[in-house]
């Protein structure tokens, strides 16, 4: 969109064509997911070559949550408290029998990000002199 506010033109808009969300989904969002992602990969190469037992599981799941509960403090996930906001599953349903032989350890992340005001309205009324505000 281009916008002409106060006599500057502007391209205006927070939307994108990004196929990770959807059609036309904000674009910090997109910016968002990638920055979990990489954190995540980070906090998973330190699991790399350890045993794939319970405690293992578990620590990892803590360290995931531990991000992203960062992130949630600092406002890019929406939820109250954190736990709504986000999830992290590395239950048997995800860490099968058969992946942990294989020497695959797995996470499911969900994550509900915090959008961005796209546009402000303003509305103002007049109230005549007689009446309450």
């Amino acid at each position: 969109v281009i916008r002409n506010p106060y006599g500057t033109v502007l391209a205006y808009g927070i939307r994108t064509a990004d196929a990770t969300f959807g059609a036309f989904d904000q674009i910090e969002l997109g910016r968002v997911r990638m920055a979990i992602q990489a954190q995540a990969d980070a906090i998973g190469e330190r699991y790399i070559f350890g045993k794939i037992n319970n405690t293992t599981i578990s620590s990892w799941q803590g360290d995931l949550r531990g991000m992203l509960t960062r992130f949630y403090a600092s406002g890019t996930l929406s939820g109250a408290p954190a736990a709504p906001s986000f999830s992290v599953d590395v239950g048997p349903s995800v860490n099968t029998p058969t992946s942990i032989a294989a020497g695959h350890l797995k996470a499911h992340l969900a994550v509900r990000l915090t959008e961005s005001a796209e546009f402000v309205d303003i509305y103002v009324v007049k109230v005549p002199i007689t009446e309450a505000v």
